[in-house]
């Protein structure tokens, strides 16, 4: 077979049993591995098991000289065509995201999580939330700093820190879509160990905010 390209190759959907050439960073030698081995290792990285978050290298196959970015997961939501009861046994679990804050910090990317633990070690203040967006009811596609998060979605934001995070009102530190709002208008202090609710309301285009403790 004739040596090609990478670019000259035709372009195929990866299935689980396909072989993907690996190096052994060790002696150099090359090896194979499959698909459904998420992680391998390469010369010079470290392992990590990948996260909602991380970003992965795509190409496109029409003009592979250009690079492009994904996630390592693809989300499809089907919705739910009546009310349903979930059998939880009295209980079910959030998603948790965790985060550090030791500054002022606008716009923060909150993944997909339902649970956000903000291990705040110096007192700071928050005036945004940047969350996953649904586009089209199909597949969950990662937010922007100018992208509105999906109507009705409900986090909590937990303080696991020291200090004192101050939920700032309606701020113009973060793009307008990703702010907080507040009932009465005033800042929010989250004190070390306590936790807020936040929903999104498209209506005004802010994520409301609750203090439950």
């Amino acid at each position: 077979m004739a040596s090609k390209k990478i670019s000259e190759l035709s372009a195929k959907t990866p299935i689980s049993t396909d072989v993907l050439p690996v190096a052994d960073p060790s002696t150099g030698l090359a090896g194979k591995s499959t698909t459904n081995q998420i992680i391998a290792a390469a010369a010079g990285f470290t392992n990590k098991t990948p996260a909602v978050g991380d970003w992965i290298p795509v190409a496109d196959t029409a003009t592979p000289a250009v690079a492009w970015k994904t996630r390592p997961y693809s989300v499809t939501y089907v919705g739910l065509a009546s009310w349903t009861k979930f059998t939880t046994y009295g209980s079910f679990a959030f998603q948790p995201h965790t985060v550090n804050i030791s500054t002022t910090t606008h716009n923060l990317q909150i993944g997909v999580a339902g649970l956000v633990k903000i291990n705040c070690t110096a007192n700071s203040d928050l005036t945004g939330l940047v969350s996953e967006n649904i586009q089209s009811n199909t597949v969950i596609t990662p937010g922007g700093s100018t992208t509105a998060a999906l109507d009705g979605q409900v986090i909590y934001l937990l303080n696991t820190g020291t200090n004192t995070l101050t939920l700032k009102h309606d701020d113009s530190g973060s793009s307008a879509v990703n702010r907080l709002y507040t009932h009465n208008g005033n800042n929010l202090q989250l004190a070390s160990g306590h936790i807020t609710l936040c929903l999104y309301d498209t209506t005004i285009s802010r994520w409301r905010v609750w203090s439950l403790v």
